[in-house]
């Protein structure tokens, strides 16, 4: 169980300092843990950060795909929401940087 735990521990801290623009984090932890701590070779240390990943990924897909067609949400409509903030995130900072003058 302790080792489980570590694996985890680990993968959550990687999740949190994703590589700039290209992500695996997590993967990265992963891969560390396995051959610096138990000793695993390279690829099957590889392998097995990779499935983890994939089997986290899925479970949340498989979960948010449904509830995203219930909320009457598409892929393409939360792109659209994501740009409006970002936007309007811009507005309000540029408003913001007047305002300080």
């Amino acid at each position: 169980m302790g080792d489980v735990m570590l694996v985890m521990a680990f993968s959550l801290v990687g999740s949190i300092v994703q590589l700039p623009a290209v992500g695996g984090g997590a993967q990265l932890a992963s891969v560390l843990v396995y051959t610096k701590i138990f000793g695993v070779e390279t690829e099957p240390a590889t392998a097995a950060a990779i499935v983890l990943w994939l089997i986290g990924f899925a479970a949340c897909s498989l979960a948010g795909v449904p509830i995203l067609i219930q909320e009457g949400l598409s892929l393409g409509k939360l792109r659209e929401l994501a740009n409006h903030e970002k936007q309007a995130a811009g507005e309000a900072a540029a408003q913001q940087g007047e305002s300080a003058r």
